[in-house]
């Protein structure tokens, strides 16, 4: 028989504060991160593996920001070019009932910047790539 309700309150977008360069960003619509690792089989004798390799390790992430905030972020880039601001944390917090859950992307970059237009839109916003040091989950 499944149990109603657990906690009563699931995850969700509402909950999470994003801060960058140590404050949080309001004009953001989407945060992306993961962790990779190359792990492969090795094959001897036989039809099945015989051990597991583990390779190097990749983080990526990326932040859609809306213009505003790209903006704000330029005027403090050395030359205007958000990608010249030296490394920083982005700390993604999560607050569920009463619980902080906070995950950090360490020695971050911003890796392009631009703008995405169309006739209609009623906001701009363009998705901002990281590159990643490392995350703390």
């Amino acid at each position: 028989m499944a149990q109603c309700l657990i906690n009563g309150i699931a995850y969700d977008w509402g909950q999470i504060v994003v801060s960058v360069l140590g404050s949080p960003i309001y004009g953001i619509t989407a945060v992306k991160y993961e962790e990779n690792q190359t792990i492969e089989d090795s094959y001897g004798a036989g039809n099945f593996a015989v051990e597991r390799g583990f390779g190097q390790v990749e983080f990526t992430g990326s932040l859609t920001l809306q213009m505003k905030e790209i903006e704000l972020l330029t005027l403090i880039a050395p030359n205007r070019r958000i990608q010249q601001i030296p490394e920083f944390d982005v700390v993604v917090s999560y607050l569920n009932a009463g619980l902080v859950v906070n995950h950090v992307l360490q020695n971050c970059r911003f890796k392009n910047n631009g703008r995405d237009v169309s006739q209609g839109d009623t906001t701009i916003e363009k998705e901002i790539e990281l590159a990643v040091g490392c995350i703390k989950w």
